[in-house]
């Protein structure tokens, strides 16, 4: 809970967020859920108790509200990722082309 305090200085960081903060509580929580359900049904033959509704409902909502966030922070927040930092070269590009295809196109010219 200490990373409540550093959010304000980190919330631009989204890769940080997504692989540190979100992902994790989303599986965690995910895992949690799977585990209420394995033991309502295996455990206590389907007979839902208190405790496993409040357990359900809080380890679901918790599931739920961090996809979401994980999410938009996925497919909105992230710029997409190109390659060009670790020498990968994007074959559409008329720049950083395949070097093969630019060398046989400048012999025809």
């Amino acid at each position: 809970m200490l990373w409540l305090l550093h959010f304000p200085r980190l919330r631009g960081n989204y890769v940080w967020l997504t692989n540190k903060i979100f992902m994790p509580v989303t599986l965690n929580a995910g895992a949690g859920l799977l585990t209420t359900l394995i033991n309502v049904f295996a455990s206590n033959g389907g007979m839902w108790s208190v405790m496993a509704i409040v357990t359900a409902v809080v380890t679901g909502a918790t599931f739920i509200v961090f996809l979401a966030v994980l999410l938009v922070y996925k497919l909105y927040k992230l710029p997409p990722f190109n390659g060009k930092r670790f020498g990968h070269q994007n074959p559409s590009h008329p720049r950083t082309g395949d070097s093969e295809t630019s060398a046989a196109g400048n012999d025809k010219t």
